[in-house]
């Protein structure tokens, strides 16, 4: 069915409009600055044209009651607010495409700029600034972060998803100075084919860049081709779930750490497979924690610990300096290059393991 165009021209304000259209239709909005509150309880597309502006200042954007809204080609302006959030979606779907948005400092801890509920949430091949906490979304549909140039800077964690059945974060460019994402209960999720860039300032005493938190039963749980070019400590945590069946995949990834740069990733209570594939770490360590399988091949890193975690296995990796293991019921080391350049200190250490196999490693030490 042929889409319905409307033009702003024909009502006094953008609500009037979407008041009177049907469901479908699509507002064609002018180049000027609109300054209203919106609600929606349709599915309408709103298209502005090469200077549309809407400002949200001390204004709201509400989407609820099962309407499917898209916005495109707009210029989204939201200055320091008394709302905890200017865009509310509820039971809905909202798609924001090629559009620029622009968010200054909020006063609110607790502040973000779009708080979602039960929705679908799409944001795709935008411009983003924004000083303030960019996303929450509460036991969602589908989240999407795909194709966006996003600089958070000042905000205390950008992005929160909680409950989300998938997650899709791909080929973005994200600046962030503080803490970039925090998943929990996630059922599938890809982040895939990123750059991350973190600055030097400002210096937080525990970053945390990624928190995984409860890894659900789901099909696709996947950290692949990703760059991370830190200026400062990169920490990324994963604990807290996936059944026995499933394989969290964390390949192709590549650290560019800066000259006394550290940066760790921590697999902590993972009952299923948790393989390592083909990464560049850099000065980086990985720790393994009371996790079921772990398995790291043809990668480059500084450091391995695991503390409880069942079956380990290494293989082809380079550039080790130490590898500790401590109560494990099995472990395979095999063909890794291990150069110990620490005085005093062991490079590999095993301790209480039940199975140990150990197959043409190369192993240096200065003792």
């Amino acid at each position: 069915m042929e889409e319905l165009m409307i033009s702003i021209n024909d009502y006094p304000s953008i609500q009037e409009a979407i008041n009177h259209m049907k469901s479908d239709s699509v507002l064609i909005l002018d180049d000027q600055v609109y300054d209203e509150t919106i609600y929606i309880d349709k599915p309408v597309k709103i298209i502005g044209q090469n200077n549309t502006v809407l400002n949200f200042n001390n204004r709201q954007f509400i989407i609820e009651k099962g309407a499917d809204v898209e916005l495109k080609n707009l210029m989204i302006s939201i200055q320091p607010t008394d709302f905890e959030a200017n865009i509310l979606v509820r039971d809905s779907s909202l798609k924001i495409v090629e559009c620029h948005l622009d968010v200054k400092t909020q006063s609110r801890d607790l502040y973000a700029v779009l708080w979602a509920e039960n929705s679908y949430v799409s944001f795709q091949h935008m411009n983003i600034k924004s000083e303030a906490n960019l996303i929450k979304s509460i036991h969602g549909k589908v989240f999407e972060l795909n194709g966006n140039n996003i600089d958070l800077d000042k905000c205390l964690l950008g992005v929160e998803v909680h409950g989300s059945e998938v997650i899709e974060i791909c080929n973005n460019k994200i600046t962030c100075s503080m803490n970039f994402l925090r998943m929990s209960k996630i059922y599938d999720f890809k982040i895939e084919g990123n750059e991350f860039l973190l600055p030097l300032e400002p210096i937080l005493s525990k970053p945390r860049f990624f928190i995984l938190d409860g890894v659900e039963n789901g099909d696709i749980a996947q950290i692949r081709g990703n760059i991370f070019d830190a200026e400062k400590t990169l920490n990324i945590l994963i604990h807290n779930g996936q059944s026995v069946s499933r394989t969290l995949e964390f390949s192709e990834n590549t650290f560019k750490l800066k000259q006394d740069i550290k940066a760790a990733i921590k697999f902590d209570k993972i009952n299923g497979l948790v393989k390592l594939d083909k990464n560049n770490l850099d000065d980086g360590k990985i720790i393994a924690n009371q996790c079921g399988e772990i398995t790291i091949c043809t990668s480059i890193f500084r450091r391995f610990t695991a503390i409880k975690s069942k079956h380990i296995r290494l293989v082809k990796n380079e550039k080790l300096q130490q590898i500790i293991i401590e109560d494990s019921y099995h472990i395979h080391l095999k063909n890794n290059e291990i150069n110990n350049i620490v005085s005093n200190e062991d490079a590999i250490k095993l301790t209480s393991i039940d199975k140990i196999r150990l197959e043409g490693n190369t192993v240096t030490s200065i003792d």
